[in-house]
């Protein structure tokens, strides 16, 4: 079995990790850009959160988060993952409500969730300015993760185990025959296949419309920005986030990344990681005003990364029935680099054994959409 992977970012190199794992030999990488890991899994924070109200989101963070805890004895190489926590700050009461439910939910799975009075969120981040918040969420074993080291670690494992990964090679049509995949076409070619996964993130669209699926995904533009030297940080910081300006953060070794993470819908969808002009005076204007510390804090950098939507804020798994053959792994909606590692093992068991075993990812299939059976999520970020 001839296994192509388009799409050399951290969810088509989770892919082909767990593959080698699941036994098959015969995988092959085809990313489009110079290196791997250069499109939106490098061009985002990191954080890790379990805080979801659908089950099926809840379950992927999870499962993500023990694959983390086991990531160097698995593919030999470090990994950063920090579970220093994830705050979410309610700024009234309907806030409240819906975040002291999701701690009651996670509770009843068995995961450390609390939620803090003022006094509590207060103690935890003194940083932030008093009277704006009644209360948060916190959830301990949450955190963050380096980006980088995930992407190096799967692709170190999937090349140590004989993957073959081919960057600046394009993949500009799939080839279809008698109602399954046949191949696909590059630079040098066809290169034949007997199973496509489809894991180019937000570009996942521009290959499947040519041959008559319809994938509702669409691409919208998400900023970072790096901060100087924040001194007045306490650590350990958890990551947090305000569900009233949608402000971030997250503490970094010499400063802070931060953003705005509801940003996305102000504006219409794209494909462009250009810096928008007035995206860093709006992010520091939310951030002002959950750590007036910002005001007295320097910016060093910033970037912009692609967020890949679904109608119902859930990523798109498994094979297509349309086209035998072919298997989608799209449309986190802003969560894949969480849900890489468990997304690699799931898509490697349906290929290998025909149905997934670690859980249930039936849901978030394609033909959800069309069955009117999508996915409700009450947070987004």
């Amino acid at each position: 079995m001839r296994i192509i992977i388009i799409g050399g970012g951290v969810m088509g190199l989770s892919c082909a990790f767990f593959l080698t794992r699941q036994g098959l030999k015969d995988i092959k990488i085809l990313e489009a850009s110079a290196a791997i890991g250069n499109g939106s899994s490098g061009r985002n924070p990191g954080a890790i959160r379990s805080g979801f109200s659908s089950t099926i989101n809840r379950q992927m963070t999870l499962h993500s988060k023990r694959i983390m805890a086991e990531f160097e004895a698995l593919t030999k190489h470090p990994l950063d993952f920090r579970q220093n926590g994830y705050l979410w700050l309610a700024n009234n009461e309907d806030q409240a409500i819906k975040l002291k439910k999701i701690v009651k939910i996670l509770q009843k799975s068995g995961v450390a969730s609390d939620w803090l009075n003022p006094s509590q969120t207060q103690s935890l981040v003194p940083s932030l300015a008093p009277d704006r918040f009644i209360g948060a969420s916190f959830t301990s074993s949450d955190g963050v993760v380096n980006p980088h080291q995930m992407v190096a670690g799967f692709a170190y494992g999937s090349l140590s185990a004989g993957v073959s990964i081919e960057c600046n090679c394009p993949v500009t049509n799939i080839l279809t025959s008698n109602g399954r995949v046949r191949a696909v076409y590059g630079p040098s070619g066809e290169i034949e296949a007997d199973v496509i996964i489809n894991a180019t993130g937000p570009h996942a669209t521009t290959l499947l419309t040519p041959i008559g699926i319809n994938l509702p995904v669409k691409s919208y533009r998400r900023h970072s920005f790096i901060s100087g030297p924040a001194s007045w940080v306490k650590e350990p910081m958890p990551f947090m986030f305000d569900s009233e300006t949608g402000a971030y953060f997250r503490h970094t070794t010499d400063g802070l990344i931060f953003g705005r993470g509801k940003e996305y819908k102000d504006d219409p969808p794209t494909f462009s990681t250009n810096v928008k002009p007035d995206a860093l005076s709006l992010a520091v204007k939310a951030a002002r005003q959950v750590i007036p510390a910002m005001s007295n804090t320097s910016v060093m950098h910033g970037y912009a990364g692609l967020y890949a939507m679904t109608p119902d804020l859930h990523a798109i798994l498994g094979p297509v029935e349309q086209l035998k053959g072919l298997y989608l792994a799209c449309g986190f909606s802003g969560h894949g680099l969480m849900h890489a590692p468990i997304t690699g093992l799931l898509l490697a068991e349906w290929i290998a054994q025909g149905k997934t075993q670690i859980m249930d990812a039936h849901s978030l299939r394609l033909e959800r959409f069309e069955e009117g059976e999508t996915i409700v999520e009450d947070f987004q970020f």
